[in-house]
């Protein structure tokens, strides 16, 4: 799954797991191989990583995990993945990340391990986790505050958004943005000035960064007001709640032991009703198209559509399906309803009469 070429003395490495390059078992133990062996070679200064076809890293493979129920399991695998991090973050050469395409979740949480951060013009970063039901395992909850402010971290993680490359150097998130072709030798260049001596590696460790995190006071008024918020809008779901929880008890100078925090609230969600519920949403709506047993049937065209609720929304859905040639049938537990549903419908196409915009037969 890691091709690797040399620049010079930079050694490239493509990262190739299709059809996403999702984070799973042996592509993390093939890149900390590849990693382990270039930090040896005498012949290579620094590493680039890059992806193959439309994605750097898009998140890690959740089928892996879902099935988890043992606590002591999943801190296992989380400690695993930190220390491999760690490696590369830690480690005696600089790693740079040149992001080629999507970089979501467990890939934003590898390149902010890196020591420095080149993108392609329009890609998209973020930490998606908490869309089906979990918060980021890795180290997003620390090592994205330290690149970007609490406060724009909160946004990202809390909402699950992603952010396009331009917004992210912004945000110093990325160093650099760059056109899609140049973004290899752009990254290269990158990686020499860390040879040279022009960047500095320990000034650029993720882990040793502390000056856009906010004091004490600043964090716990700032977070008492986001907890605030998404009472409001998130009732019923854990994760923005344990992301709020990873800042609040994380954030400070030994950051090994908040990434022991944030692994026992992934856990803490992973091994929630909630996460389960969603991640079976997600990996069903995924897979709905690509069921075997539907290759090559053509879909039945569809003659009649049923409308529950006969509200100014229901029966607008109605008039557009009849002018569209659907037979419609609009249904309320309430008749009355049903019929001032009906006369909606029928005032709506007395009106394009009246415009001549149709005919009394049609």
């Amino acid at each position: 799954t890691i091709r690797v070429e040399m620049k010079g003395r930079i050694a490239l490495f493509t990262l190739d797991n299709p059809p996403v390059n999702q984070l799973s078992d042996h592509f993390v133990r093939e890149m900390a191989q590849a990693l382990e062996e270039a930090f040896r070679d005498g012949a290579v200064d620094a590493v680039v990583l890059t992806g193959s076809g439309k994605s750097f890293i898009a998140g890690a493979d959740i089928t892996q995990i879902k099935e988890i129920r043992d606590r002591e399991k999943i801190l296992g695998l989380l400690r695993e993945n930190n220390r491999f991090l760690k490696g590369i973050e830690t480690g005696p050469k600089a790693v740079v990340a040149a992001i080629n395409g999507s970089c979501l979740g467990g890939g934003l949480e590898l390149a902010m391990a890196c020591h420095y951060r080149v993108a392609a013009a329009g890609v998209e970063l973020g930490q998606p986790e908490v869309q089906i039901g979990l918060i980021p395992g890795a180290g997003g909850t620390q090592r994205l505050p330290r690149l970007i402010g609490l406060p724009n971290a909160i946004d990202m993680i809390t909402a699950g958004k992603p952010i396009a490359a331009e917004k992210a150097l912004q945000r110093t998130l990325v160093d650099e943005v760059v056109e899609p072709a140049r973004l290899v030798d752009a990254a290269v260049a990158a990686a020499g000035r860390f040879a040279s001596g022009q960047l500095n590696l320990k000034v650029r460790t993720t882990r040793l960064r502390h000056d856009r995190l906010p004091s004490a006071a600043e964090k716990k008024a700032l977070l008492d007001f986001t907890l605030l918020m998404t009472a409001e809008k998130a009732k019923g779901y854990l994760a923005p709640y344990k992301a709020i929880e990873a800042f609040s008890r994380g954030l400070g100078y030994d950051v090994d032991a908040d990434l022991e925090i944030e692994a026992g609230l992934f856990a803490d969600c992973l091994l929630s009703d909630v996460a389960r519920n969603l991640i079976g949403i997600f990996l069903n709506t995924r897979a709905a198209g690509r069921l075997p047993r539907i290759e090559g049937l053509k879909p039945a065209p569809i003659r009649k559509v049923a409308m529950l609720g006969g509200g100014v929304m229901g029966s607008g859905i109605v008039h557009l399906l009849l002018a569209g040639g659907f037979e419609a049938v609009l249904w309320d537990i309430n008749p009355a309803a049903v019929e001032k549903g009906v006369s909606a419908i029928r005032a709506t196409f007395d009106y394009h009469l009246k415009n001549r915009k149709m005919t009394p037969e049609a």
